[in-house]
């Protein structure tokens, strides 16, 4: 019988179970990043605008693109002092992008 090239070489066992296990942190951060985090950070994200702005802030829809460094806001709702049924300022779709340049800056 002949043997197959894993079980001559141990070394390609590790570099097989090491590249599965990149493939499976990267579609771990891939479906996290696509569908786990806008729910989680839509709540957050419309108290801490209301706090700091003081008015009453409703988010439509959040979409993050991990792959990207993108993020999208939709129907973004700043509604006036007190708060009353009247927006204040409506914006249909506000996009956000970090590129690597302002990532190296911040890591500094």
């Amino acid at each position: 019988m002949s043997q197959g090239p894993e079980e001559k070489n141990p070394a390609f066992s590790v570099i097989k179970w090491l590249g599965l296990f990149v493939i499976g942190l990267f579609l771990a951060y891939v479906i996290v990043g696509f569908w786990v985090v806008p729910p989680l950070l839509k709540p957050k994200l419309e108290n801490e605008l209301s706090r700091q702005i003081g008015r009453h802030v409703s988010i439509g829809e959040i979409r993050l693109n991990p792959l990207a460094l993108s993020s999208t806001i939709n129907k973004l709702i700043a509604y006036e002092k007190p708060i009353q049924l009247k927006p204040a300022k409506v914006t249909d779709a506000t996009k956000g992008d970090v590129g690597l340049a302002e990532l190296s800056l911040s890591a500094q």
